[in-house]
Protein backbone atom coordinates (compact mmCIF):
# COMPACT_ATOMS: atom_id res chain seq x y z
CA UNK A 1 0.00 0.00 0.00
CA UNK A 2 1.30 3.01 -1.22
CA UNK A 3 2.14 5.82 1.85
CA UNK A 4 -0.38 8.34 2.67
CA UNK A 5 0.32 12.13 2.68
CA UNK A 6 -1.38 14.83 3.96
CA UNK A 7 -2.98 17.35 1.68
CA UNK A 8 -0.64 20.83 1.13
CA UNK A 9 -2.60 23.54 1.98
CA UNK A 10 -2.51 25.53 -1.27
CA UNK A 11 -0.77 28.79 -1.51
CA UNK A 12 -3.24 32.27 -1.49
CA UNK A 13 -4.85 32.92 -4.80
CA UNK A 14 -4.55 36.70 -5.89
CA UNK A 15 -6.84 38.71 -5.06
CA UNK A 16 -7.64 39.63 -8.20
CA UNK A 17 -7.21 36.54 -9.74
CA UNK A 18 -9.14 36.46 -12.88
CA UNK A 19 -7.21 35.11 -15.13
CA UNK A 20 -7.31 30.65 -15.39
CA UNK A 21 -3.48 30.54 -15.07
CA UNK A 22 -3.30 31.96 -11.37
CA UNK A 23 -5.98 29.76 -10.19
CA UNK A 24 -3.93 26.31 -11.63
CA UNK A 25 -0.74 27.70 -10.65
CA UNK A 26 -2.17 28.03 -7.10
CA UNK A 27 -4.20 24.79 -6.74
CA UNK A 28 -1.48 22.98 -8.91
CA UNK A 29 0.58 21.78 -5.08
CA UNK A 30 -2.66 20.28 -3.41
CA UNK A 31 -2.87 17.50 -6.64
CA UNK A 32 -0.08 17.88 -8.37
CA UNK A 33 -0.08 18.39 -12.49
CA UNK A 34 0.59 14.40 -13.05
CA UNK A 35 -3.21 14.09 -11.75
CA UNK A 36 -4.44 16.57 -13.69
CA UNK A 37 -2.94 15.90 -16.98
CA UNK A 38 -1.74 12.26 -16.49
CA UNK A 39 1.27 11.98 -19.37
CA UNK A 40 -0.42 14.41 -21.63
CA UNK A 41 0.90 18.20 -21.59
CA UNK A 42 -1.18 21.20 -19.73
CA UNK A 43 -1.64 23.92 -22.40
CA UNK A 44 -1.68 27.17 -19.98
CA UNK A 45 -2.47 30.74 -21.29
CA UNK A 46 -0.47 32.94 -19.70
CA UNK A 47 -0.81 36.97 -19.53
CA UNK A 48 1.66 39.75 -20.66
CA UNK A 49 2.82 40.30 -17.03
CA UNK A 50 2.95 36.11 -15.90
CA UNK A 51 5.19 35.75 -18.83
CA UNK A 52 7.69 38.67 -18.18
CA UNK A 53 7.36 37.83 -14.67
CA UNK A 54 8.57 34.03 -15.60
CA UNK A 55 5.46 32.90 -13.53
CA UNK A 56 5.29 29.70 -15.23
CA UNK A 57 8.60 28.50 -13.82
CA UNK A 58 5.93 27.33 -10.88
CA UNK A 59 4.84 24.08 -13.43
CA UNK A 60 7.18 21.56 -14.90
CA UNK A 61 8.41 22.24 -18.05
CA UNK A 62 8.32 18.81 -19.32
CA UNK A 63 4.35 19.06 -18.97
CA UNK A 64 3.80 22.11 -20.11
CA UNK A 65 2.87 24.35 -23.13
CA UNK A 66 2.53 27.87 -22.65
CA UNK A 67 0.47 29.49 -24.57
CA UNK A 68 0.87 33.68 -25.93
CA UNK A 69 -2.29 34.54 -26.35
CA UNK A 70 -3.94 36.74 -29.19
CA UNK A 71 -4.22 39.92 -27.71
CA UNK A 72 -0.56 40.51 -26.14
CA UNK A 73 1.44 42.56 -28.09
CA UNK A 74 4.58 40.88 -29.64
CA UNK A 75 7.21 43.76 -29.06
CA UNK A 76 11.00 42.96 -28.03
CA UNK A 77 10.52 41.96 -24.81
CA UNK A 78 7.60 39.79 -25.39
CA UNK A 79 9.37 37.59 -28.43
CA UNK A 80 12.72 37.53 -25.73
CA UNK A 81 10.60 36.12 -22.93
CA UNK A 82 9.25 33.59 -25.35
CA UNK A 83 12.76 32.65 -26.30
CA UNK A 84 13.70 32.72 -22.94
CA UNK A 85 11.00 30.18 -21.83
CA UNK A 86 11.95 27.83 -24.88
CA UNK A 87 15.40 27.81 -23.78
CA UNK A 88 14.21 26.70 -20.37
CA UNK A 89 12.08 23.58 -22.70
CA UNK A 90 8.63 24.92 -21.80
CA UNK A 91 6.54 24.37 -24.90
CA UNK A 92 5.01 27.24 -26.74
CA UNK A 93 1.63 27.90 -28.72
CA UNK A 94 0.16 30.83 -30.31
CA UNK A 95 -3.37 31.10 -29.74
CA UNK A 96 -5.92 31.71 -31.56
CA UNK A 97 -3.97 32.82 -34.50
CA UNK A 98 -5.96 34.74 -37.40
CA UNK A 99 -2.88 36.27 -39.45
CA UNK A 100 0.82 34.85 -40.35
CA UNK A 101 2.11 38.12 -40.25
CA UNK A 102 0.99 38.78 -36.80
CA UNK A 103 3.17 35.84 -35.89
CA UNK A 104 5.73 35.82 -38.23
CA UNK A 105 8.34 37.17 -35.08
CA UNK A 106 7.82 33.93 -33.66
CA UNK A 107 8.04 31.59 -36.50
CA UNK A 108 11.25 30.31 -35.05
CA UNK A 109 10.52 30.12 -31.56
CA UNK A 110 6.94 28.52 -31.48
CA UNK A 111 6.51 24.90 -31.55
CA UNK A 112 2.12 25.14 -32.26
CA UNK A 113 0.34 27.50 -33.83
CA UNK A 114 -3.30 27.66 -33.11
CA UNK A 115 -5.73 28.83 -35.78
CA UNK A 116 -9.18 29.67 -34.79
CA UNK A 117 -11.00 29.49 -37.95
CA UNK A 118 -14.56 30.38 -36.06
CA UNK A 119 -12.43 34.34 -36.37
CA UNK A 120 -11.24 34.15 -39.51
CA UNK A 121 -14.10 35.18 -42.08
CA UNK A 122 -14.77 32.42 -44.91
CA UNK A 123 -13.73 34.43 -47.39
CA UNK A 124 -10.26 34.42 -46.33
CA UNK A 125 -9.18 31.51 -44.25
CA UNK A 126 -7.43 30.09 -47.53
CA UNK A 127 -5.07 33.33 -47.93
CA UNK A 128 -4.81 32.54 -44.24
CA UNK A 129 -3.81 29.03 -44.03
CA UNK A 130 -1.78 28.97 -47.42
CA UNK A 131 0.28 32.51 -45.69
CA UNK A 132 1.09 29.54 -42.64
CA UNK A 133 2.12 26.93 -44.80
CA UNK A 134 5.51 27.72 -44.81
CA UNK A 135 5.52 27.76 -40.96
CA UNK A 136 8.05 24.67 -40.02
CA UNK A 137 6.19 23.68 -36.32
CA UNK A 138 2.83 22.17 -35.77
CA UNK A 139 -0.14 23.88 -37.46
CA UNK A 140 -3.19 23.02 -34.95
CA UNK A 141 -7.16 23.93 -36.16
CA UNK A 142 -9.36 25.23 -33.73
CA UNK A 143 -13.48 25.51 -33.54
CA UNK A 144 -13.43 23.16 -36.14
CA UNK A 145 -17.47 22.35 -36.83
CA UNK A 146 -18.31 20.95 -39.88
CA UNK A 147 -16.42 18.12 -42.63
CA UNK A 148 -16.18 21.39 -44.86
CA UNK A 149 -13.97 23.14 -42.26
CA UNK A 150 -12.22 20.09 -41.54
CA UNK A 151 -11.39 19.51 -44.94
CA UNK A 152 -10.17 23.14 -45.37
CA UNK A 153 -8.05 22.41 -42.60
CA UNK A 154 -6.30 19.74 -43.90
Amino acid sequence: MPPTTSPQTPPAAPAAAADGEQVLIARQPIFGLDAVVGDKKAFVNITRDLLLEEVYTLLPPEQCVVEVLEDLTLDAEVIAACKKLRAAGYGLALDDVTSAERVKPLWGVADIIKVDLSLIPREQRAGVLRDLTPYAGKLLAEKVETKEEFDEAA
